[in-house]
């Protein structure tokens, strides 16, 4: 129980937007899904391989629900001090799911403070063009093309504009050929 809140009520927004759902609601997913999760460690346990390497299974909460994340050799030497933080992390890899419970075996962890720039592919700017003018246009578009803005992301904008009434001449704002 939490005396000020869950831990995880803060990162909620990014929760949302970069991850598959609650950990409750990815298990319902099929097995052998692609799925990211989110949600704070609970608990890790290192064990050694065969081997001698060090892998880990960890119990990865939300505010819904707990699921055991199996982190591999490669992955755990890359991300044990991460996985060691009170942070809250993105976990992405595939659902091995049984009867009752499942799990997710590791392909990337990272904290979920770098979801946006690890996981955002592309940013879509609506704009309503009945509220700008076209010198807040050509402002945006300077401010997207800037070598400093510049990201490995694309950029889609798109605009609006209240519809015109239909004129029943062929005047300016009558109907084109595809809207007939």
């Amino acid at each position: 129980m939490f005396l000020s809140g869950h831990p995880l009520a803060e990162w909620s927004a990014l929760l949302e937007t970069y991850t598959d759902g609650s950990l409750t609601e990815i298990l319902e997913r099929p097995d052998k899904t692609v799925v990211t999760a989110g949600g704070i460690v609970a608990a890790v346990k290192a064990i050694s391989t065969k081997t001698g390497n060090r892998m880990a299974f960890v119990t990865l909460e939300d505010i819904e629900g707990a699921v055991e994340v199996v982190v591999f050799a490669e992955l755990y030497s890359r991300a044990q001090a991460l996985l060691q933080s009170e942070a809250p992390i993105v976990v992405r890899g595939t659902l091995e799911r049984t009867e009752d419970s499942g799990k997710i075996l590791a392909e990337e962890i990272y904290s979920l403070s770098e979801a946006p720039e690890k996981l955002t592919e592309s940013i879509h700017i609506h704009i309503n063009a009945a509220l700008h003018t076209r010198s807040d246009l050509e402002a945006l578009r300077q401010l997207l093309s800037a070598p400093e803005n510049r990201g490995g992301r694309r950029a889609f904008s798109t605009s609006s504009s209240p519809i015109e009434p239909r004129r029943s001449s062929g005047s300016v704002g009558s109907p084109s050929a595809g809207d007939r």
